[in-house]
């Protein structure tokens, strides 16, 4: 139990925070270039569907969707 802790809560951390957090830099760095084509392809599912100025809305979805399963697993 200790152990699974000491793993648990980092890697909860690194999920919850860290990779939308990642995710959110890397749209805000190539904003500029959202619209070509290579980054269409590469990472446009992180974006597709929003407007160019509001590309960070999928990750607060994201973040929203892991509180929900967060709270349906350790909190039912």
């Amino acid at each position: 139990s200790y152990y699974a802790m000491r793993f648990a809560i980092p890697t909860i951390a690194i999920w919850f925070v860290g990779l939308p957090f990642i995710a959110y830099l890397y749209l805000s760095i190539n904003k500029p270039k959202l619209h070509l084509l290579e980054k269409r392809e590469t990472i446009g599912f992180l974006y597709a569907g929003l407007k160019q100025n509001r590309f960070y809305w999928e990750l607060i979805l994201l973040v929203f969707k892991m509180i929900m399963i967060f709270i349906s697993v350790f909190l039912a």
